[in-house]
């Protein structure tokens, strides 16, 4: 029995001892998320607005950390890739949100525009990707 209570506090001397040696534990940094994505309109006619329309868009965000960095947008209209990245402003430390912007798209041919959405905060972490379509019929 002395022998059995001997092991017992070897395995748990050695399970206190195991991790940082400076007495606490690296910080886990997360990666924001994002949802709901909006395009308004979502579609658009030949000619609307006389061959140039304002498309918002809207997206709702979540980060544990609070440090949301930067947006990336990468568009696909009719096959050629347009990618746009900048800083997101008026967010900092914050934990949940919405990010909004536009872009105005041209209406004077049928075309078929798809796009990505993606943050990346200060450690680097990307967040999920949204994608969608949007289209002038």
């Amino acid at each position: 029995m002395k022998h059995k209570i001997m092991i017992l506090f070897l395995v748990l001397s050695l399970l206190n001892g195991c991790g940082s040696s400076s007495g606490g534990s690296d910080p886990v940094s997360h990666a924001p998320l994002i949802s709901n994505l909006i395009f308004n309109p979502q579609s658009a006619r030949v000619n609307d607005g006389g061959g140039i329309i304002r498309v918002e868009t809207e997206f709702k965000y979540s980060d544990i950390d609070g440090d949301v960095k930067i947006y990336s947008i990468k568009m696909t209209l009719d096959g050629i890739d347009i990618y746009k990245n900048g800083e997101v402003s008026d967010v900092e430390n914050s934990q949940d949100g919405h990010i909004s912007g536009y872009f105005d798209m041209l209406t004077t041919s049928p075309s078929n525009l798809s796009y990505e959405v993606y943050l990346t905060d200060s450690e680097g972490n990307d967040s999920n990707t949204l994608m969608g379509t949007f289209l002038v019929l």
